[in-house]
């Protein structure tokens, strides 16, 4: 083992398969979350961003408020006592014939109800002026089951994100979407997904229950202790 990995040796190597499989597309903040409840990793962000760096994981997703004052390579931004170059030019800059005032429309603009596609395959639905697009599937959702609750995300039960079909929207926690797709539970058969799914809430519901009993068996026990 090298000098490296023997540092790392808390890491087993279904942790560091995972690792593998998410650094790309998921953020550190999250990727901990699961890291310790689910590889019972007991690490923070801070180590989690050292071990990626020091094994070559490297990531382009945006970095979070959690990991403040920690560096990152090539991340466009200055330095404290760098100074950019167009500093002192604020204001400076002159409108041209092809710029546009505040409260003008540009003539090839979007109507309201109009409708694009990201470069990832969803569908955005623009909804109001000046240029507010949303994912066509939330509003979508949230027009039949009210506001989408903070800390939940609009999944498609059959990896199709031009199915809006509201049989194929379900809506579910960002941690139950961690472990679906650690555990590779999403497919493009729905009802497969569906089972998936359940099977990773009454996971869910009774590591929650066995929390709540070992809780309340150490608050019986702590009484018990003090009236010794």
């Amino acid at each position: 083992m090298s000098n490296v990995m023997k540092k790392y040796r808390k890491y087993t190597p279904e942790a560091i398969e995972f690792i593998k499989q998410n650094y790309e597309t998921m953020r550190c903040k999250e990727m901990v979350k699961i890291l310790n409840e689910e590889y019972s990793l007991n690490i923070n962000i801070a180590s989690l961003y050292n071990f990626k760096q020091t094994n070559g994981f490297t990531t382009k997703i945006p970095w979070n408020k959690g990991t403040k004052g920690l560096t990152r390579g090539n991340s466009g931004s200055f330095k404290k006592g760098n100074v950019p170059k167009n500093k002192g030019t604020k204001g400076l800059s002159k409108p041209n014939k092809t710029s546009f005032r505040k409260g003008n429309i540009p003539h090839n603009a979007k109507e309201v109800g109009a409708e694009r596609i990201t470069k990832d395959g969803y569908i955005e639905i623009k909804v109001a002026e000046p240029n507010k697009w949303n994912l066509k599937h939330r509003v979508i959702y949230e027009k039949h089951f009210g506001k989408i609750p903070k800390g939940k995300i609009i999944v498609f039960l059959d990896r199709n994100t031009q199915n809006l079909n509201l049989d194929n929207l379900e809506c579910i926690t960002k941690y139950e979407n961690l472990i679906m797709n650690s555990r590779g539970y999403y497919s493009t058969d729905s009802e497969i997904t569906r089972t998936g799914l359940n099977a990773v809430r009454l996971e869910i519901s009774i590591k929650k229950e066995k929390r709540r009993k070992n809780n309340e068996s150490n608050y019986s026990k702590e009484i018990n202790d003090s009236r010794k």
